[in-house]
């Protein structure tokens, strides 16, 4: 994996030229702030260990978007009753409106 272009600051303020550096040669550890000027090829690796997002510009991790898709799931099938029992109410009520008419 490459990085091109990028800035590390941290209690020892280090900075990195712009050429290329393969990451796995870097030992970066407890980085405040890295800031990364182009593309970022991950090569297929994974982000490990993600915190859950606070902020709207935060990253959001996969337990947060299972865990949203699990609540717009449980709200739509709430939704979908309520509208299933008033429509039942409705068609009932009609329907027996319609037979006292009628006989």
């Amino acid at each position: 994996m490459e990085l091109t272009n990028f800035k590390v600051e941290s209690s020892n303020s280090c900075v990195l030229p712009a050429s290329r550096h393969h990451v796995n040669k870097l030992d970066i550890i407890n980085v405040d702030n890295l800031s990364i000027n182009t593309l970022l090829n991950m090569s297929n690796k994974v982000i490990k260990n993600l915190g859950d997002g606070i902020e709207n510009s935060n990253a959001l991790n996969v337990k947060q978007l299972n865990e949203m898709e699990s609540n717009i799931g449980k709200y739509v099938k709430a939704e979908i009753a309520k509208v299933d029992t008033s429509l039942k109410k409705d068609f009932n009520s009609q329907l027996n409106n319609a037979i006292a008419e009628h006989g």
